[in-house]
């Protein structure tokens, strides 16, 4: 079963724990908070503080985005927090031994470890890593800019992970954030998607909780590789 990570990247930050709380009772599985830095993308969005307050609002796991452009010393300060996942930028890294020094980091203090790849970052780059990490988050747009149209290459990526996973009995799992919605979700999940992080398509819901059970119930349709 998909599992659903709605983001908070969207809503006011008055309306910020209603809307947390309400993700929480619709059946959420987990909370998506995008942190931007303003320097690995344009946008800044989320702080420390701000994650650390709603780490302390709600049931719901905490899956954190990172999109910053020091990584290290930004888990060293997140990883402090009351958090299920902390994921980082693979192009942020300067080599693959800070990449494994993070994974270091976060699981020394019992949180999961997750890595994102942009769309323009070839899949394969980052095989090498799936044995030490949690979950690699597939960016399937751009990073730092709600509401972009789902780039449907991404679906080759999945699958191509998925059966890298499968082939190598390797347990991370597969999220997938960026232009998610009901007309796509479908493919999403047969291509091998664990989690899907969703903004705007919960957003504009009127019956969020209807919404998410349905989305919920999508089982996949064709056989994983």
């Amino acid at each position: 079963m998909i599992k659903i990570s709605p983001s908070v990247n969207l809503v006011k930050n008055g309306n910020l724990k209603d809307y947390v709380l309400l993700m929480q009772e619709s059946g959420a599985d987990y909370l998506h908070c995008d942190v931007m830095d303003g320097e690995f993308v344009p946008t800044k969005c989320l702080t420390l503080e701000d994650v650390s307050k709603l780490s302390y609002e709600t049931l719901l796991p905490l899956d954190v985005h990172l999109m910053v452009s020091n990584p290290i010393n930004v888990l060293k300060k997140y990883s402090k927090l009351r958090v299920f996942c902390l994921t980082t930028h693979f192009e942020a890294y300067s080599d693959d031994f800070d990449v494994l020094r993070a994974v270091e980091i976060v699981h020394k203090k019992g949180i999961l470890f997750g890595l994102s790849i942009k769309p323009g970052t070839r899949i394969e780059r980052v095989f090498r890593f799936l044995p030490y990490i949690d979950m690699l988050l597939i960016m399937s747009v751009e990073p730092g800019k709600s509401g972009q149209s789902f780039q449907t290459k991404s679906l080759k990526r999945i699958e191509k992970t998925r059966a890298y996973l499968n082939r190598n009995k390797i347990s991370c799992k597969i999220e997938v954030d960026g232009g998610v919605n009901e007309n796509n979700i479908q493919s999403i999940v047969n291509s091998g998607a664990d989690i899907v992080a969703m903004a705007s398509s919960i957003y504009k819901q009127k019956n969020k909780k209807s919404f998410i059970s349905k989305l919920k119930k999508i089982k996949v349709q064709t056989k994983r590789t």
